[in-house]
């Protein structure tokens, strides 16, 4: 083992160190449940809303961070609120 690595802790400098910890996660059945929808509805939004997050896998399964979910959900929040038109009422 170089010095430089022996000085760093057995790590070569130009290796970041690992989080401390790993933010929440959420698979395919979680992810719903934390949405309040259908596995189906988690895979459509997956492949089919562009603001939707990406998965990261863990093997072949998919995981959702849980920060990224809460940021999706401000989005869709965001987008129905700008879709609703204020109502107006007639004066006579």
């Amino acid at each position: 083992m170089s010095n430089e690595a022996k000085s760093n802790g057995g790590r070569p400098r130009n290796v970041p160190a690992a989080p401390a910890t790993v933010p929440p996660m959420h698979d395919l059945d979680g992810t719903s449940k934390k949405l309040n929808c259908s596995k189906g509805t988690v895979r459509n939004l997956w492949y089919g809303d562009p603001d939707f997050p990406e998965p990261t896998f863990v093997g072949d399964r998919p995981f959702w961070f849980e920060n990224e979910l809460a940021a999706y959900l401000e989005v869709v929040r965001t987008r129905r609120s700008s879709k609703r038109k204020p109502a107006t009422f007639d004066a006579e």
